[in-house]
């Protein structure tokens, strides 16, 4: 193979994934101050060894022999709540590898694991539909879901556990241009990317709305979205009617607003309580009561702007260093059996924990998990 082509392939997936020659060299463990070797392979002046190129295809998120091909493979579709402003072609591949690593262990695992229930469908038609009707299928999907009265305390287990859903966790950031949440759908299943640096009452507002786009998934319909704003923003809007809809049901929590308001009027004390016990943010909450007119949009405008409230919202929403969530678990899980039960070896059960050999036992430990050796026990059926 042309030596060029090869070069020229290596700058535009560096390209694509938004990264600099200094990111290569720090990867490759080169001299990140002149990066001067990447230069040389770019411009065509230096061969390219074998492990060199499987490096450079870990860090792209791609296949070595994909250096050999000038045609860009076809991805699945990824449909981004906000993406990232850097490296978003980077960050949608390794959420898409990811997807792969899944699929692959529940294939190997075959029948050790149950078969997934079909998501209900709903068709998106833009000419009628509207936040009130997001609203009614969120609460026929509750019903039909059995997510109970606070969805916030199953719903993210009962789509892993019931309907094959993948959680997938990366670290975004926490700024205006790092990405909220995003999800696909294809052969491998439903999957969801959550950003692990966002606090739990965002990632499962985010579960929620990408919940929409999965029981309302038509690649071709998506495909023009992402080319139109307006339909893209309304498609968005609806998706957080639902998610509010979903966390929030109506009947409850007007309930919940009875009961705890006093004259008529209500206390930012209540506010915090209602979004804590639902597991909401405030501002979904206010959004969501405003909603169903039970508060006027002067109050909403008032109490997002009250410095008071703001602070203890913060209080109440920051994700501490403690703060575990067992949100993607099940992923650690399935490979931990598909190891045990000597489908992968340790060192590719490693790799897909993102973690060294030496540290491998630590991260199992923080899961409550443990190396065993392979002895069975037979089972009394007496």
């Amino acid at each position: 193979m042309d030596k060029i082509f090869i070069a020229n392939r290596i700058r535009e997936e560096r390209e694509r994934c938004g990264l600099r020659q200094e990111d290569v060299a720090k990867h490759m463990d080169w001299n990140t101050s002149r990066h001067s070797i990447v230069t040389e392979i770019e411009a065509g002046k230096r061969e390219v060894k074998a492990w060199e190129l499987y490096k450079l295809a870990q860090l792209f998120q791609i296949k070595t022999e994909d250096f050999f091909k000038d045609v860009a493979q076809t991805s699945p579709l990824v449909l981004w709540r906000e993406k990232p402003k850097e490296n978003a072609i980077l960050k949608e591949r390794q959420f898409l590898q990811r997807c792969q690593d899944y699929n692959f262990l529940e294939e190997i695992l075959g029948k050790k694991l149950p078969v997934p229930r079909a998501f209900p469908r709903y068709t998106l038609d833009f000419s009628s539909s509207d936040k009130k009707w997001a609203g009614d299928i969120a609460d026929n999907l509750r019903k039909e879901l059995s997510l109970g009265d606070f969805p916030v305390n199953v719903l993210a287990k009962t789509l892993e556990e019931h309907y094959g859903v993948r959680f997938l966790l990366l670290t975004l950031g926490k700024g205006d241009k790092d990405g909220s949440a995003a999800c696909t759908v294809d052969h491998f299943g439903p999957a969801i990317l959550l950003n692990s640096d966002e606090c739990t009452t965002r990632q499962t507002f985010s579960i929620a709305h990408e919940l929409f786009h999965m029981i309302t998934w038509d690649k071709a319909l998506f495909e023009k979205i992402l080319l139109d704003h307006n339909l893209y923003k309304k498609n968005e809007q609806l998706a957080n009617a639902f998610a509010a809809s979903l966390l929030l049901p109506e009947d409850g929590l007007r309930q919940q607003m009875r009961h705890l308001n006093e004259e008529d009027s209500i206390q930012y004390a209540t506010i915090l309580a209602i979004a804590r016990e639902y597991g909401v943010s405030v501002q979904t909450l206010l959004y969501r009561l405003e909603f169903l007119k039970l508060v006027d949009q002067k109050f909403v405008e008032k109490s997002l702007a009250d410095p008071l409230l703001q602070s203890l919202n913060r209080e109440k929403g920051r994700k501490s260093s403690g703060d575990q969530t067992t949100i993607g678990d099940r992923f650690v899980r399935i490979a931990y059996l598909a190891y045990q039960f000597g489908k992968i070896s340790r060192s590719r059960f490693a790799r897909l924990m993102n973690c060294s050999l030496t540290s491998l036992e630590g991260f199992l430990a923080s899961h409550g998990l443990m190396e065993i050796d392979n002895e069975e026990t037979r089972l009394s059926h007496s």
